[in-house]
């Protein structure tokens, strides 16, 4: 389905900013990544996170920075994703850039 709203827009020539943040300055990687959508119907063997690694992926594959820090927590998407031990995210965040070390 996400898919399919990301091509849609594409089609559609809408001008869209994937790295576009909302009020507290959280892109939408960053809230796919902190908000932890690994519904608990998604389980597949041992990648219960299948679900967010597929949002992460997409989103990753249309542009968004892997690097994003929000500023009130200094945290990113990898510090999300490590925190729920998702291993796809985290390699799709790595594979994509994601800085391991910061210098705050």
């Amino acid at each position: 389905m996400l898919n399919f709203v990301v091509d849609h827009w594409k089609d559609a020539g809408v001008d869209l900013d994937i790295n576009d943040t909302d009020k507290s300055g959280a892109t939408a990687l960053f809230l796919t990544c902190m908000r932890g959508y690994s519904n608990e119907q998604v389980k597949v063997g041992k990648n219960k996170n299948m679900r967010r690694s597929r949002c992460v992926k997409l989103l990753l594959e249309n542009g968004a920075e892997p690097n994003h820090v929000l500023s009130g927590t200094k945290m990113t998407p990898l510090h999300w994703v490590t925190y729920y031990q998702d291993t796809a995210s985290i390699r799709a965040l790595a594979g994509a850039g994601a800085r391991l070390t910061f210098d705050f």
